[in-house]
């Protein structure tokens, strides 16, 4: 768990999430102009709504404003239940992912550095909150802007993709619900790798053959593969064997774009 910043406290007020945005907007190393812009875009999707109305579309603009990299086929890497290795993966092996495409990693830094964890708006007017705002409940603008992002980075795959594993997977997750539904409409994206690196699922067992039977039945029909990875998931920082066997296999598998298991 990443510790606050200092001078940092785990309420925040209202008047606080703009500094805090923005501050998190510096910190992945964008100019004052940008995150002026930035923020402007993020609160409109949320200020003066209901809680609980928000929709992907909200966030359409927060994405124009802050566009994906222009190029990540072959290098897309998606994840449940292993954030620390997915950023160090996704750093040695030179992938994108939610730890290094901009618009996202300005809010998990405002979260987790800065204490932002939910931000809803207050109908009637401009305004907003982050108090007595729902963490992550259906409809509302915190999660809704991870389903944002989930649908909008799978949209813009292609090739082959990575989806690393570190926990059981589940039908709730980002993953499952947005993502791989995404992914298999995506006509862009040809091939689907898992990275398993998650003790208790195996390649040819549930549930990661629901995985392989969705992935196999798409249409157009797309690749797939699995691959276990033996490794400390939960390791923080990862160790560097289990990153150079990550990257072997995504190695690998860009090569070997049509070859299907």
């Amino acid at each position: 768990m990443v510790a606050l910043a200092p001078g940092i406290k785990g309420d925040t007020t209202p008047r606080d999430i703009e500094q805090r945005y923005k501050r998190a907007c510096a910190d992945v190393g964008k100019s004052k102009p940008q995150c002026a812009l930035a923020w402007w875009a993020f609160r409109h999707a949320f200020a003066g709504k209901n809680w609980n109305t928000s929709v992907v579309s909200d966030y359409d603009y927060y994405f124009k404003v802050l566009p994906y990299p222009l190029n990540y086929k072959d290098r897309a890497l998606f994840w449940t239940g292993a954030p620390v290795l997915e950023a160090a993966l996704a750093d040695q092996a030179g992938l994108y992912g939610s730890s290094n495409i901009v618009p996202n990693k300005i809010v998990d830094t405002m979260q987790s550095k800065y204490g932002v964890t939910a931000w809803c708006g207050k109908p009637g007017g401009i305004d907003y909150t982050s108090t007595n705002c729902p963490v992550y409940q259906l409809h509302t603008p915190s999660y809704t802007f991870y389903q944002a992002f989930s649908t909008h980075f799978a949209e813009k795959a292609a090739g082959t993709v990575f989806f690393l594993t570190g926990n059981t997977f589940r039908n709730t997750s980002m993953f499952a619900l947005f993502e791989l539904p995404t992914l298999l409409r995506n006509r862009s994206v040809k091939k689907v790798v898992v990275l398993n690196v998650f003790q208790e699922n195996t390649c040819d067992q549930l549930p990661l053959t629901n995985i392989r039977d969705k992935v196999l039945g798409a249409y157009p029909r797309k690749r797939y593969h699995c691959a276990y990875i033996e490794g400390n998931v939960r390791q923080d920082p990862p160790s560097q064997d289990l990153l150079d066997k990550l990257t072997a296999v995504v190695r690998a598998q860009q090569k070997s774009k049509y070859h299907t298991h």
